[in-house]
C-alpha cells in the first residue's frame, strides 16, 4: 500500500503507522535473510522497503513502470514533498530499470507489468542460488478492492503462494489514535 492519501476515509495505511510498518519490513528481511530486493518506488511500503534494504545491508533494484515524473505525481506527490525526496534519493543511488519512458496516461496495467517483472527478476536470481523467492507486501485487510496492478492483484499473480508475508497496517493501530491531522497523512499525532 501507498501511504493514505489526505482525507482518506477508511485508513489503510495511516501516516502515523509508518515506523511501525518500517519496523515489520525490517522483522521480515532479517527473518527471511534476505539480501536482495526488488521494488518500485511509490511512497509507502515500497519506499519503507527499499530504505530498509539499503540499512540492512542489502542489494537493492528499482523497477519504474513509466516516466519519472509521471510517476511521481502518480505515486508520490500527494503524500508531500518529504516522499518525493525520499524517492529522489533512493532513485539516484540504485540501479533503476525503467519499463518504459513513456507517460502514465491513466494506464493502470503498466503497474501489473511492473509487478510481473519485478517477480521475474525475483525468481530469475532466485534461481541462481538455488532458491525461491519470497513476497513481502503491505496489505490491509479492509481493501478488498482488486484494482490492475495494485498489491491485492500482485499478490494473485505470485506464483509462490506459501512463500509469502503480508504485513497488516491495520493491526498497527486502533480508530481512536487516528486525529484528523493523521487521516491525511500530514503531522500525524497519537491521541491519549
Amino acid at each position: 500500500h501507498m501511504i493514505d492519501a489526505p482525507g482518506r476515509a477508511t485508513p489503510w495505511f495511516p501516516a502515523i503507522i509508518e515506523p511501525k510498518v518500517k519496523e515489520a519490513i525490517r522483522g521480515a528481511i532479517r527473518t527471511l535473510h534476505a539480501s536482495i530486493g526488488y521494488c518500485s518506488l511509490a511512497c509507502g511500503g515500497d519506499i519503507l522497503f527499499a530504505e530498509t534494504m539499503i540499512e540492512e545491508g542489502g542489494e537493492l533494484h528499482i523497477l519504474m513502470p513509466f516516466e519519472k515524473e509521471e510517476f511521481i505525481q502518480t505515486s508520490l506527490k500527494f503524500a508531500g514533498e518529504e516522499w518525493v525526496s525520499r524517492f529522489e534519493k533512493i532513485y539516484s543511488s540504485y540501479p533503476v530499470i525503467s519499463l518504459t519512458h513513456d507517460k502514465y496516461g491513466g494506464n493502470d496495467d503498466l503497474f501489473s507489468l511492473v509487478g510481473k517483472f519485478i517477480f521475474g527478476s525475483a525468481i530469475l536470481r532466485s534461481q541462481m542460488y538455488h532458491q525461491e523467492p519470497n513476497l513481502l507486501t503491505v496489505l490491509s485487510e479492509f481493501d478488498l478492492k482488486q484494482k490492475a496492478g495494485g498489491t491485492r492483484d500482485t499478490i494473485q499473480m505470485w506464483p509462490y503462494p506459501l512463500k509469502h508475508i503480508n504485513i497488516n497496517p491495520d493491526s498497527m493501530y486502533r480508530a481512536n489514535e487516528i486525529t484528523p491531522a493523521a487521516a491525511t497523512g500530514y503531522k500525524a499525532q497519537i491521541s491519549a
